[in-house]
Formats: C-alpha cells, structure tokens, sequence
C-alpha cells in the first residue's frame, strides 16, 4: 500500500520527466490527474492531529502539483490558505500550498503563506525523519523560485539562511 502522498510524489516524478522532454505516455498524467482529484476530495485539513496534519500535507502537494501541471480548485486552494496553513506548522506544506497560490495568480495569499513557510523552517516534528533546516530552507527557496513570486531581497536572505543552517 502507498500512502497518497508518496503517489503524488510519483506524479511529480513523472510530471517533471515530461516536462524535462522524456517520454510520458499522456494517459498516464491523465490517470494521475484523475486520482489527485479523487483521492483529495476528503481530505480533512484539519491541524490539530497527526492524520489531519498528514491530510493537510498532502492536500497542499496535491494542490500544488495542479497549479504547476493542470488547473487547480481555487476554491480549494484558498480555503487551506484561508482555513488552515495557521494550524500546520510544515514549511515544505506551506510552501507548496504558496507556490501553488503564486501559480495560480493569488499573489497576494501566496505571499502570506510563503511568510509563514519561511518563519516555520527549523520547527521540530519527530515523527519525520527527513526533516531537516537545511532541506527545509531549501524546499521553501526552490518552491519561491518556481513560483517567482519572491522579491529578490527576500531570495537573497532565503539563500543566507540556507548556507548558514548547511
């Protein structure tokens, strides 16, 4: 069994070969854009527990890879933004839920939340073991960056911050 994240993880991968110029059957993607939507649509985004924290990580990974790839909800994505980034202190969510944002035009949250993103690198979660300062500082940059939705001053203090905490 794979959680649903690891899948999005998948479509990202797969997405991210098309776009690089290897071959990807389309039917694929079409599959995989069909399962994000399926298997989003119950999530709850809920913070204040483990499943809920679980659920708000992949509803903003999901979320993501619509802006980047196809067309996202943004009745969705503006209710995470809205409802439910204050709860969750994840920066790679957060700043996957930005990015998201920035891409699909709502600057103005997606700078807000991307904030957030950067203000929550260093927070503590054991039950993740792949989570560091330094891999954290450099999702939030990488995801700013994809997004252009980060002046180049707030760039320059983001990468500072990422060689300091290396």
């Amino acid at each position: 069994y794979a959680t649903p994240y690891l899948v999005l993880y998948v479509i990202d991968f797969l997405s991210e070969a098309k776009r690089r110029g290897y071959r990807v059957p389309d039917s694929a993607l079409l599959q995989a854009r069909q399962w994000i939507g399926r298997s989003t649509r119950n999530l709850r985004f809920d913070g204040s527990n483990k499943s809920g924290a679980e659920a708000f990580r992949t509803a903003t990974y999901a979320n993501y890879l619509l802006s980047r790839e196809w067309q996202p909800e943004i009745g969705d994505l503006r209710y995470l933004a809205d409802r439910s980034a204050n709860q969750v202190g994840d920066p790679l969510a957060l700043a996957q839920l930005g990015a998201a944002l920035a891409l699909a035009g709502e600057s103005a949250r997606a700078r807000t939340v991307m904030t957030r993103a950067e203000g929550e690198i260093g927070y503590g979660n054991a039950s993740d073991y792949y989570r560091s300062t330094l891999r954290d500082s450099a999702a939030v940059l990488a995801l700013a960056l994809e997004a252009k939705d980060m002046p180049v001053a707030e760039r320059a203090e983001l990468v500072s911050r990422l060689f300091a905490a290396s």
